[in-house]
């Protein structure tokens, strides 16, 4: 799992860009996704955290340095089988543009986000009649 500065900002971040659209910080319901609620009739997102590391990184003299925290959010649009998909790849592809090559208000920067792709809802847990699409965010985090 990401930091929290890190979680926190990506998740307002995605939140801001799909209002009014519903979305779900996978973590936040330890990792059960069947407790997820599922809003009736329409999209939602889900946001889970994969893969992070850190590095030293110096930033100043001898002796002083921070840390980068890079990582990767996977971001999933779900909605049910019946919707219509070309809905749900308009909101991936504005919320990949709000996304690549910004910056948070704590300095996380979102470097990029790959297009929407099918994704297979059952391989994180998600079963029933829905059909998801997913995209990576890669991150950076400067922690000095």
């Amino acid at each position: 799992m990401s930091s929290p500065t890190v979680r926190a900002d990506i998740l307002d971040a995605v939140t801001k860009a799909v209002t009014p659209v519903p979305v779900f910080a996978v973590s936040d319901y330890g990792n059960r996704v069947a407790d997820i609620p599922k809003p009736d009739g329409g999209m939602f997102v889900l946001l889970d955290f994969v893969i992070t590391g850190e590095a030293v990184a110096s930033i100043a003299a001898d002796g002083k340095h921070g840390w980068i925290e890079d990582g990767v959010a996977s971001i999933h649009i779900v909605h049910p089988v019946t919707f219509d998909t070309k809905a749900a790849l308009a909101l991936g592809e504005t919320l990949r543009m709000a996304l690549r090559g910004s910056t948070t208000p704590s300095g996380v920067q979102i470097d990029s986000a790959i297009p929407f792709v099918d994704a297979e809802l059952p391989a994180i847990g998600f079963k029933g009649g829905y059909h998801g699409w997913v995209s990576s965010a890669y991150f950076t985090y400067f922690n000095c």
